[in-house]
């Protein structure tokens, strides 16, 4: 087994507390979070030996057995453990109702009966992502999990890893990991809930004559509306099942608000102008009536 210098791989020297390796371990980790260094392999790989860095010396019985065995540690003890068993599991067995008399918890210390505590990460996602649904990878502790979220997660929704926060006194009483979903903002649309509002620019002579436009949504595919005349400015149409899909609902979707804006026109010709003075003489006439 090829040997890891795990002390050094933390930067910690060997004297080091729990408490500063714990306190270290916690800045690398949150330096070299996957979340931190999106497709850096190179960052994924060193936050993976740092964890597994953790996990031995992060565990005062594993640090121990490391300190006195090196890189062979676990094969010592795996060995140690088989030689071994038959001379002591008639002894303990014996032992066991004594232990249990003196201590009132069969044997066990105050530390293996001690929960890990909990812990918290985020995950950030595009709209898009939201949408479609994805799959990320969350560090722990001790491994990579993979989570698969469905189409339509909301921002803050939260999930559970059971058993993968910090270490209790067994792996029983191990603390839980909670992933907290957040949705970036998106520079063309708005979520509320289910549903999605957009702004839409429109010219104003569409706006006072009508006609049709094309609408590009996360579907994937334009869609043509009509804009009846005299549209008020500010307006809203809506796009029935356009929004965005609704969590743990196959082929369910909010709606889709298009607000309609007039946009002025620009650099206007001698002639344009000259009608829209001609416009505004007759709007004058028609107001003194």
């Amino acid at each position: 087994m090829q040997y890891k210098d795990y002390y050094k791989i933390l930067g910690v020297s060997r004297s080091a507390s729990q408490d500063e390796i714990k306190k270290v371990y916690k800045k690398l980790a949150i330096q070299f979070h996957p979340d931190k260094n999106p497709n850096n392999k190179q960052a994924e790989e060193k936050f993976k030996e740092i964890s597994e860095a953790y996990d031995i010396l992060g565990d005062v019985d594993k640090r121990s057995k490391y300190d006195s065995f090196g890189g062979n540690w676990q094969q010592f003890q795996t060995e140690f453990s088989t030689q071994r068993d038959f001379e002591f599991k008639d002894v303990f067995s014996g032992l066991n109702d004594v232990w249990s008399t003196i201590f009132g918890n069969d044997g066990n210390n105050e530390n293996k009966s001690k929960r890990g505590n909990d812990l918290n990460s985020e995950v950030s996602l595009t709209l898009e992502e939201a949408y479609q649904g994805t799959t990320v990878k969350v560090p722990t502790p001790y491994t990579m999990e993979s989570l698969e979220i469905k189409a339509g997660v909301s921002d803050g929704k939260k999930f559970r890893f059971a058993g993968k926060g910090e270490k209790g006194g067994s792996p029983a009483l191990n603390g839980h990991l909670f992933l907290t979903v957040k949705i970036k903002d998106h520079k063309e649309y708005k979520r509320e809930g289910d549903n999605l509002t957009k702004k839409i620019g429109v010219s104003i002579y569409t706006f006072i004559l009508g006609g049709k436009i094309e609408v590009s949504t996360l579907k994937g595919k334009n869609v043509a509306i009509s804009i009846p005349k005299n549209f008020e400015n500010g307006g809203k149409l809506r796009l029935k099942g356009f929004g965005m899909p609704i969590y743990d609902k196959k082929d369910e979707f909010g709606d889709l608000y298009l607000e309609i804006i007039a946009e002025i026109p620009k650099n206007l010709t001698a002639e344009e102008l000259n009608l829209f003075e001609k416009l505004a003489e007759i709007d004058k006439r028609k107001n003194k009536r």
